[in-house]
């Protein structure tokens, strides 16, 4: 009886044993395959740590020449806007109410430009200075010789209009559309056409206006030189009105 009962006590505790043994083979598992899977995370991590150390001295250099940029982007801004404000303010002192005053844009800019400098919109600013009929860069030309652009032109005075004088000093005249802005934003249209070639160059196309009785301070040209096929330059608006 004895001997049965040792037998029967080691069963016992083999049995504890195995089921303690299959409780802890679970967990076991799942750990080693944790760090399998952050071994593998840590193979793929380690190469990029490495090229991001390599290439910090080039990313560094990058983030401080687009710094440098921008200072000179924001330094060009602050010295252009007061003297832009200035002539501005000279411009408008010069006005006398109720007497026709022209004017010259003060400013200018456009849905598509040639050049950065260089047959930009500003060449459309201030009086013509284009020397003549030619392909010159003191005026306004668009990117491409065939495209549909717009001009859009500021004064300093806002005035009831009476003329507008737009100096087209290349391939007139792909005028299609002649708008001006009143001081609270709405637009007048003035002028629409088609366009068609003009022997005379340089070319002075006069747009006579009647029926606005705002002031107004914006004028925008619309060109489409889908016709003629050719760029059509516009050298200087003039704005002419009743302040």
């Amino acid at each position: 009886m004895q001997h049965q009962h040792k037998t029967s006590t080691i069963l016992i505790l083999c049995g504890l044993m195995l089921i303690a043994l299959a409780c802890t083979c679970g967990p076991l598992n799942t750990v080693t395959q944790i760090q399998a899977t952050v071994g593998a995370a840590q193979e793929a991590i380690d190469p990029m740590l490495t090229e991001v150390q390599q290439n910090k001295p080039t990313f560094d250099a990058m983030a401080t020449e687009l710094s440098l940029t921008a200072d000179v982007a924001l330094g060009t801004a602050g010295a252009v806007l007061p003297e832009l404000e200035a002539t501005m303010t000279a411009i408008a002192g010069q006005a006398v109410p109720g007497t026709a005053f022209p004017q010259w844009a003060a400013s200018a800019e456009a849905s598509s430009e040639y050049g950065a400098s260089d047959w930009s919109a500003i060449q459309a600013a201030g009086a013509p200075n284009t020397p003549g009929c030619g392909d010159f860069a003191t005026a306004w030309a668009s990117a491409t010789s065939s495209e549909a652009a717009i001009l859009k032109l500021l004064y300093a005075v806002a005035v009831v209009p009476s003329s507008i004088e737009i100096h087209q000093s290349y391939n007139p005249n792909s005028v299609v559309k002649v708008e001006v802005i009143d001081e609270i934003g709405a637009s007048y249209i003035i002028y629409e056409g088609q366009p068609a070639t003009i022997e005379q160059c340089p070319y002075v196309m006069v747009v006579s206006v009647t029926g606005v009785t705002a002031r107004v301070n914006t004028v925008i040209i619309s060109i489409d030189q889908s016709v003629i096929g050719d760029w059509n330059e516009i050298d200087a608006v003039e704005l002419i009105g009743t302040p």
